[in-house]
């Protein structure tokens, strides 16, 4: 035993500092990048109908998730911290595409004209 407690002789325990700004705004970037792009996503994919929308929401929920728990920004890799990340995104997400809704209308799928 050492002096650090339990700690074994040879090997001390690695302090992490607070993140500078640099990293702090780089996952702030990432995430905003990950919001826009499932954004941009929903409001191409989802169509009118309220069951599409539910299932839409389902679907891509669940998929955050898991992209959430094995590609997340926070570490480390916990359930919780993926349902709590994806939760964030997935909110952040369907916010820009409620914007795109607002700003461009609905999305048409190929259509040239009324």
């Amino acid at each position: 035993m050492s002096r650090h407690g339990m700690v074994p002789p040879g090997r001390r325990p690695r302090w992490y500092g607070p993140p500078s700004k640099r990293a702090v705004l780089g996952l702030v970037a990432q995430a905003l990048l990950r919001e826009a792009v499932i954004g941009a996503a929903l409001y191409v994919w989802v169509d009118a109908s309220r069951i599409g929308r539910f299932g839409a929401a389902l679907l891509v929920m669940g998929v955050i998730v898991l992209w959430s728990y094995w590609f997340g920004l926070l570490r480390p890799r916990s359930w919780a911290m993926a349902i709590t990340e994806g939760f964030l995104l997935y909110t952040g997400s369907v916010c820009v595409g409620n914007i795109l809704l607002l700003t461009l209308g609905p999305f048409q799928w190929g259509s040239s004209g009324p």
